[in-house]
Order: structure tokens, then C-alpha cells, then sequence
């Protein structure tokens, strides 16, 4: 009886013990998970679908359909360690404020070894990216390195994209005021996934393969796959990258309506945030400024030497009462992205042209058809031909540049503007060419 006693006593006696590890355990948890917004709670449910679109130069486009879970206030999920800063997208939910938030280190918009083009106010210098010291970048032309101010860079255009080792990453916050689950559309571009051609020719058989080497750094799993072909625009502000430590996480943003209010002082336009924000050193904070139709126009542009593909523009029109600010635009088509630029200031109800790419399928070449020489003056005669392989028109503004001291003196078309450049406004027909011929004399100082 009394051992029976005993284990009676035993038993309540675990049944405490392991009650009080049940609300200890449950203390824990509850404590780490309001301290920490790190946590898998924290991030969205599971992946509807994913399209990857994987460019040539290094970097792709990823375009996920989630479902993301409202709970009145936000909505969260995360994005990849090698995201490119400024291409997150979101489409099929309303919203009004996004913040990006990291640990200790900002999403990396270049990593050492990126092939870019950086451009001043005064240049441009094509090399590899090498890190920064202090107030300068360091790009690596050749065998040497040069040393650019980071205040005196105006954009950097990235050619080619080395992969980085991905870690934990980004979470995304989504202020809104929705509640229950919905389906969103989610787009970024990082640089996960990658590809090259290989081409296998016999020439016995005259046979010709062509494989596609793929690469990705991390897990995708049942992801339809798209390579593309093109020569995409990737233009990035300036950024310095900063390391974190110490910062304690801000609680979840809370939505609300973000309205501004424009005025105008001297030659500057304000706008004012009418509600109080919050913002912390380890995020990003994306906040809609203005939104409406604009006007959209596009043409190409040639104006090189040699054989080379025209530039693909859009012309914009401002509808709004107030300015377009300049910045970094991406351009999309529908889901699909486009290409990134720099658009410049565009004042109310004024136009601003955007370079969105390479348009491939238009080729220009410039070719010398005749050079006479005398004591005193050299007679030039030059074609430019436009090749069109798309299957619709295009308009195109053809271009090049004379020599000091030239004189156009005759032309297959009349050209729009006649000085130091010359400039011609043609129509090509689907799968066609055109032709501009012009001869220019120099003359020489005797």
C-alpha cells in the first residue's frame, strides 16, 4: 500500500514536472517569437509557383505566385540573400508601404568581380567592380585600378554578374489592411540562377547542338524554367554597402494610407508624409509617391560604327500636375520584366526619354562606300543600313557624326537635324531593310 502510495505520488509528481516543462517550453517560445521577427512563423506560407527567367549576363528574374497571410497589419515572406535591391514587385494585393529588412548586412547590389559601366557627370569607365575604400570605388581596367568618387557617380550599368554564396535571407514586409489570406504575385530579380550556351558542330554531318548550361545557388524546387536571349538594361544607383551589428528589430510596420502633400518653394517641390513614420537602420522602406497613366511611345535608335543592334526607347509623357523625380526605372510587360534604366527629371505635363534595352532583332551597320582624295579636300561616301528581323514596322532615328571641319553635301533622304550629327527619321518594314546613303566633304588646311 504505501509502495503503491509512492508511485501515486511519483506520478503526480511527473505529471507536475512535465506540466511545468510545458509552460516553460511555451513561455520560450511565445518570448522568441516576439522578439524575434527572424522566425519561420515570421515568413509566407508555401510557394504557389515559380517562373524563373534567367539572363545571359547573370542575373534572373523570379516571378512566384504565394499566398500570403494578412492578419490586418502586414504581411511578410522572404527573398533570396543575392536579391538586387529596388526590383521587388508585388501585384494582386493593395498596399502602400514595403520594408526590407536584414540582420546585420544591406542586400548586396554589387558583389567583386561584376563587369559594369560606371558613369559620371563627366565619363564613363567600363572594368570590374572591386569593392570600395572609403569615399571612393575601386574598377579594375586592364592591369590597373581606378578610383572613382562615389559622389561624382550618376548610374552603374551592370554587364555581367558573378554568383555569390547565398545566406539567410531577406524578409519583406507588406503593410496593408487586408485580412485573411491572398494570392499575390511576387517578382525580384538576384542573381540565383544562371545560364550559357555550349555549341557542339560536326563537320562531317553538318550537325549543330546547342545546350544550355544552367546554374543556381539555391533550392528550387518544381520551378518552370525560362531562358532568354537579349541584352536587358540593368542600371543601379549608386550604393554603399554598410555592416550591421547591434541593432535590435522593429516591431512590424503598421499600415495606413500614405498621403502626401505637394508644395512648391523657390525651384523645389516638397512632399510632405501626412501620417509619422518610423524607420530603422537594418530596412528598406518603399513608399508610393503618385501613381496614374502616363503616355508611352517607343522608337530605336542607331548611332555607332560598325554592326551593332539599336538602342529600344520610350518616350514618356508626365500627365500629372506634378514632376516626375529622376531615379531608377524598370520597365515591365505585364509579369515580365524588361530592363532597368535611369529616367531623368520630367517636369508636369513634360516628355523624358528611356533607354529600356538592346533591341537585338534591329541591327545597324555603317559602311564606307567611296573616299576621294585631293590636294585640299577628302569626298567621303557613306551608307548606314537598318535591318529589321522583327514582324512589325519600326521607327527608328538613325544617327553619326561628322568630322571638324565637314560639310554634308548630299543625302539619299532628308534629315531632320544637318550640323556636327546628323540625324535621318526612317520607317522599317517588317523583315526588311533600309538604306541611307550621304556623301560629306573635309577639307583640309592648306
Amino acid at each position: 500500500m504505501e509502495k503503491l502510495s509512492a508511485m501515486k505520488m511519483n506520478k503526480k509528481s511527473v505529471d507536475i514536472i512535465v506540466f511545468l516543462c510545458i509552460i516553460g517550453f511555451t513561455s520560450l517560445l511565445s518570448a522568441y517569437s516576439e522578439k524575434g521577427l527572424w522566425s519561420n512563423t515570421e515568413v509566407a506560407r508555401e510557394t504557389c509557383s515559380t517562373e524563373i527567367y534567367t539572363y545571359m549576363n547573370g542575373v534572373a528574374y523570379i516571378l512566384e505566385r504565394r499566398r500570403l497571410e494578412f492578419n490586418g497589419s502586414y504581411a511578410s515572406f522572404t527573398v533570396p540573400s543575392s536579391y538586387i535591391p529596388g526590383s521587388l514587385r508585388i501585384t494582386g494585393v493593395t498596399y502602400n508601404e514595403v520594408r526590407i529588412r536584414s540582420k546585420e548586412v544591406e542586400p548586396k547590389a554589387l558583389v567583386k568581380g561584376d563587369e559594369i559601366v560606371v558613369e559620371t557627370h563627366e565619363a564613363s569607365y567600363v572594368g570590374v567592380y572591386g569593392g570600395t575604400l572609403g569615399e571612393y570605388l575601386l574598377l579594375q581596367v586592364n592591369n590597373t585600378t581606378q578610383m572613382i568618387r562615389l559622389t561624382e557617380i550618376v548610374a552603374i550599368r551592370l554587364k555581367k554578374l558573378v554568383r555569390m554564396e547565398e545566406e539567410e535571407g531577406y524578409t519583406v514586409y507588406a503593410a496593408s489592411p487586408i485580412v485573411g489570406e491572398k494570392e499575390a504575385t511576387i517578382s525580384y530579380l538576384a542573381r540565383t540562377v544562371s545560364w550559357d550556351a555550349y555549341l557542339k558542330l560536326d563537320l562531317e554531318t553538318s550537325m549543330l547542338e546547342v545546350w544550355a548550361h544552367v546554374k543556381s545557388t539555391i533550392n528550387y524546387d518544381e520551378a518552370s524554367l525560362i531562358l532568354v536571349l537579349g541584352e536587358p538594361n540593368l542600371v543601379l544607383q549608386p550604393v554603399v554597402q554598410y555592416e550591421r551589428t547591434g541593432y535590435k528589430l522593429a516591431a512590424p510596420p503598421t499600415p495606413y494610407e500614405a498621403g502626401w502633400t505637394p508644395q512648391e518653394s523657390y525651384e523645389y517641390h516638397f512632399y510632405r508624409l501626412e501620417e509619422k513614420i518610423s524607420i530603422t537602420p537594418n530596412e528598406e522602406v518603399s513608399l508610393k509617391l503618385m501613381e496614374g497613366i502616363v503616355g508611352i511611345s517607343e522608337f530605336y535608335r542607331w548611332s555607332f560604327s560598325g554592326r551593332l543592334p539599336c538602342n529600344w526607347y520610350l518616350n514618356l509623357t508626365n500627365p500629372f500636375g506634378e514632376p516626375i523625380p529622376n531615379g531608377v526605372l524598370t520597365v515591365y510587360g505585364g509579369e515580365l520584366w524588361l530592363g532597368t534604366t535611369i529616367t531623368n527629371y520630367i517636369p508636369a505635363g513634360g516628355n523624358g526619354e528611356v533607354l529600356v534595352g538592346k533591341a537585338v532583332d534591329t541591327i545597324g551597320e555603317k559602311t564606307v562606300l567611296r573616299r576621294e582624295v585631293t590636294w585640299n579636300q577628302r569626298t567621303i561616301t557613306e551608307r548606314i543600313r537598318i535591318w529589321n528581323y522583327k514582324d512589325e514596322a519600326i521607327r527608328v532615328e538613325v544617327s553619326t557624326y561628322l568630322p571638324y571641319n565637314a560639310e554634308l553635301v548630299e543625302t539619299s533622304i532628308e534629315p531632320y537635324e544637318s550640323n556636327e550629327r546628323v540625324v535621318w527619321w526612317i520607317t522599317v518594314d517588317a523583315g526588311s531593310c533600309f538604306d541611307i546613303t550621304y556623301t560629306y566633304k573635309v577639307y583640309e588646311r592648306g
